[in-house]
C-alpha cells in the first residue's frame, strides 16, 4: 500500500514538473514518507541523500504485522544512504533483517543531554537553504521548539535562510502562540494552508 501511495504521489509531482535541487531527503516513517523519498530519489534528483527514521511503529507494527509491506521497507532502506533509530536495540532489530544495512544506521536518541549539546552545533553555513515545514499546526508537531531553534541556529551560524511553515490550524490556541513566535524574525513565514500542488 505504501508503495502505491508513493507512487501516485510521485506521479501528481511529475505532472506538475516538480523539481528540486535538495541535498537531503528526510523520510520521517520508513514506509509512507520513505517510500515517497524513494520515488523523489529515483525519478525526480538522484543526487538527493535520502534519510531515512525508522520508529516503533515501523518495526513493532507495520513490519512485524503487515507482512505484505515488507519488501517495500526493505526496499526503502537498501537505498537510504542514513539510517536513523531512536536506540541501539533497534539498530540491532534491523541487522537481524539485513545485516547490510549496519554501517549505515545511526542511533539518534529523542532526547539529547545538554552537556552534549555544543558538540552538535553546526559552526559555520556554506550555502543557506530555505527551510519548509508541512502540516498541522498544532502541539504534538512542536513548532514552537522548531521556532527556538530555527532562531538559535539563525544567531550561532549566520544562517540567513527563510522558515515556511505550511499548513492548516488545527488548534487555535496553539496557533495564536506559533504566529506570535513567527512574529520575531521577519524570515518566518506562516504561509497557513494552500492546495498541495501550490506547496512546491
Amino acid at each position: 500500500f505504501s508503495g502505491l501511495k508513493a507512487k501516485s504521489y510521485g506521479k501528481h509531482l511529475l505532472d506538475n514538473s516538480f523539481t528540486t535541487d535538495c541535498d537531503v531527503i528526510h523520510a520521517h516513517t520508513a514506509l509512507a514518507d520513505g517510500s515517497l523519498g524513494l520515488f523523489i530519489k529515483q525519478h525526480i534528483n538522484p543526487a538527493c541523500k535520502l534519510l531515512v527514521t525508522v520508529r516503533t511503529t515501523d518495526l513493532k507494527y507495520r513490519y512485524r504485522l503487515l507482512f505484505w509491506e515488507r519488501p517495500v521497507f526493505k526496499k526503502v532502506l537498501n537505498a537510504a544512504d542514513v539510517i536513523s533509530v531512536l536506540s541501539p536495540s533497534y539498530k540491532k532489530r534491523l541487522i537481524k533483517i539485513n545485516p547490510a544495512w549496519a554501517d549505515k544506521i545511526q542511533v539518534v536518541p529523542n532526547a539529547l543531554p545538554t552537556v552534549d549539546e555544543s558538540a552538535l552545533m553546526v559552526n559555520e553555513v556554506n550555502e543557506a537553504k530555505d527551510i519548509l515545514f508541512v502540516g498541522r499546526i498544532i502541539p504534538g508537531k512542536n513548532l514552537h521548539g522548531l521556532i527556538l531553534a530555527y532562531l538559535r541556529f539563525k544567531k550561532q551560524t549566520g544562517f540567513t535562510g527563510n522558515f515556511y511553515l505550511v499548513g492548516g490550524d488545527g488548534s487555535g490556541w496553539y496557533s495564536k502562540i506559533v504566529r506570535y513566535m513567527a512574529g520575531w524574525s521577519d524570515t518566518i513565514h506562516l504561509v497557513g494552508k494552500v492546495p498541495k500542488q501550490e506547496v512546491f
